[in-house]
Parts: C-alpha cells; sequence; structure tokens
C-alpha cells in the first residue's frame, strides 16, 4: 500500500527540502507521492478527493502575519479531516498554541519521518521500551540528573543502558564500542557546549558515519547558545530542548525520537 503525504507551506524552497529528504529516507518506499500546498489555497473539495494519509501543517507563515498553524488547523477541522492526521513541524514551538495535543516537529529535522513512519502504517512496530541511551554532557551533575530522571520514567532500564560522555569525542567512542557490540543507542540527548569537541562537531561526525547517522538526536540548550541551534536543525537534529526543561516534556520527547509514541 503506497500512501500520500501533504505539506501545508507558503515555502517552496522549504517544501522541496521536505520532499528531497523523504526521498532519501527509506519510508520513500511507501510513499506514492508528497503534494505541497499553500494554506491560502485549501479547498475541502481537493482535500476530500485527494484523501491524504498524513498532514503536515507549517505553523508559522512570515509573508501572511495573521496566518498561524491553528487557523490551518481549525479549517481542516472544518473540512472534516481528523487530528490523527495532522502534525506540526516549526523552528520553535510558541507557548500559546492552541492545538497542543498535536504532535510538533522540528523544521528541517530529517527525524521528524519517524512521525511520518509511524502515522502511515508502522505503529505495529513500536517499541515497548528503551534498549540503549547515550548522554552527552561535560556536567557530570547534569548527567546524573538525566539519567536518573530517565530511569524513573522507564522502568524496565537498568544503569548499564545510560551510557555516559562527557564531551563529543568520548561520545564517538561510546558509538564505536557499543557497534562493535552490535547495538547503537535509540536515541542520543546532547549538550552544545563542551571540551575537545563540542555538540555541533559531534553532529557533523555522526551523520556523516553510517552506523549512526539514523540515530534521533536531541540537543539540549541554553538561550545564550541559540545561534547554534540553527546549525544543529541544518544538520538533521530531531529536537531541542532549551535549559532548563520540564522532565514531561524531555520524556515527551526522547518517546518520540525513540519511537515509542505514535
Amino acid at each position: 500500500m503506497k500512501y500520500k503525504i501533504l505539506l501545508v507551506d507558503n515555502d517552496l524552497t522549504f517544501s522541496n527540502l521536505i520532499k528531497a529528504k523523504i526521498n532519501q529516507h527509506d519510508i520513500h518506499k511507501n510513499i506514492e507521492y508528497t503534494h505541497f500546498v499553500n494554506p491560502n489555497n485549501l479547498g475541502a473539495s481537493f482535500l476530500l478527493q485527494e484523501n491524504f494519509d498524513l498532514i503536515l501543517v507549517s505553523y508559522t507563515y512570515p509573508d501572511v502575519p495573521y496566518l498561524t498553524g491553528d487557523v490551518v488547523v481549525a479549517r481542516l477541522e472544518s473540512f472534516g479531516i481528523p487530528k490523527t492526521k495532522i502534525g506540526f513541524i516549526g523552528c520553535v514551538r510558541p507557548d500559546n498554541i492552541s492545538f497542543s495535543d498535536l504532535p510538533w516537529y522540528t523544521k528541517g529535522s530529517i527525524e521528524c519521518f519517524s512521525f511520518v513512519d509511524k502515522r502511515i502504517g508502522r505503529a505495529s512496530s513500536l517499541k515497548e521500551n528503551l534498549s540503549l541511551v547515550l548522554l552527552v554532557d561535560d556536567s557530570a551533575m547534569v548527567r546524573r540528573m538525566s539519567k536518573k530522571t530517565i530511569l524513573k520514567a522507564f522502568c524496565g532500564m537498568d544503569e548499564k543502558q545510560v551510557l555516559e560522555a562527557g564531551s563529543g569525542l568520548a561520545a564517538r567512542e561510546a558509538l564505536i564500542s557499543a557497534k562493535a557490540h552490535d547495538i547503537v543507542p535509540d536515541v542520543i540527548i546532547c549538550d552544545i557546549q563542551m571540551p575537545d569537541m563540542n555538540g555541533v562537531e559531534f553532529l557533523k561526525w555522526l551523520y556523516g558515519q553510517k552506523d549512526f547517522k539514523n540515530i534521533p538526536v536531541i540537543m539540549v540548550t541554553g538561550q545564550a547558545e541559540s545561534g547554534y541551534v540553527q546549525e544543529c536543525i541544518r544538520l538533521g537534529i530531531f529536537a531541542y530542548l532549551l535549559k532548563p526543561f520540564d522532565e514531561t516534556v524531555y520524556i515527551e520527547k526522547i518517546k518520540e525520537a525513540a519511537g515509542l509514541t505514535l
């Protein structure tokens, strides 16, 4: 069975980028085609006729200041489109989002298509728990707190399933060692500012390795490091969180990245 995806955005460059990334990803084998439409051209007859399996809605439209993803989703609902077929894509999730129950994925992140993958018919392959997590941060205290949070949330895990690295170089060594035992992390949680090899440098190495390039990465960063965030997004991270972050949001992002939720 082949599936249809609709991208709702007024940025043709971004649309072409998403299409290209889909074609590079394994899921393209299950996709009939990806269609692009300007939000102002959405119509009930078009949507009902095409019967898209998934609709990805950009949240902001710089050239149309009055338009937001909330407005577009409300319009889709008025056409009878169920929310289970809709997801948001944006750079920064706003605090006042109306449809807060809809999944949010970072623009430019190829790993947002793990969401696409599941929504178009692979939900049966969802994992029940994490096998391995890699925490990369030069602060031992941050690693200890993150590890405690993860072990509390995922009851079936033990401490050996949470690897720690104090720099990008140490993370690289941990990955190579894990691969030698035929295992790779379900998700990597990485800081940006670190000695020896920082988070951006680590990402550039990671995405150049065929054994590791598909591991979803969640970056954790301080507000002052926002200049690095755009580079991380461009490289293909799954998501990023600003410090200090809410534990519930932290765990939900890990679940989404690792394929533990729809």
